[in-house]
């Protein structure tokens, strides 16, 4: 009996002590430019951003799961809890390829920054409540 109770504290001190990867979910942004939903996923030391709805007035994209569209697919974690260094999916064309940096405002909110042909972009992403 005491060693049950032992083993479940020990379980829920190392399950409180995993840091929860908090990139993961799905994002809303509401930009002067464009409307879109994103899901973040990691895969290995990967984080990926499908791309569920996207509206600029004149591009339209809805997620199409036999056709997926990706706005990044390889963003990695520095040290100082920073993602960085993506590589863009959303555009096929070398001129246009996007890097990201995204820090953490809160658990429910990001600070995005991607440059887009050298100018930068500066965006919140609010995670959509399911």
């Amino acid at each position: 009996m005491r060693a049950g109770f032992v083993l479940i504290v020990i379980l829920g001190i190392s399950s409180c002590n995993q840091t929860p990867n908090l990139l993961e979910g799905s994002w809303s942004v509401s930009s002067d430019f464009y409307k879109a939903n994103y899901r973040i996923t990691k895969q290995g030391r990967m984080h990926h951003a499908l791309i569920l709805m996207y509206d600029d007035g004149t591009t339209r994209f809805k997620h199409d799961p036999l056709n997926p569209n990706y706005l990044f697919k390889s963003l990695r974690s520095r040290n100082d809890g920073i993602y960085v260094d993506a590589i863009s999916g959303a555009t096929k064309s070398k001129n246009t390829q996007a890097n990201f940096r995204i820090s953490q405002i809160n658990i429910d909110t990001l600070f995005v920054d991607q440059y887009i042909k050298g100018k930068p972009i500066s965006e919140v992403w609010v995670r959509m409540k399911n």
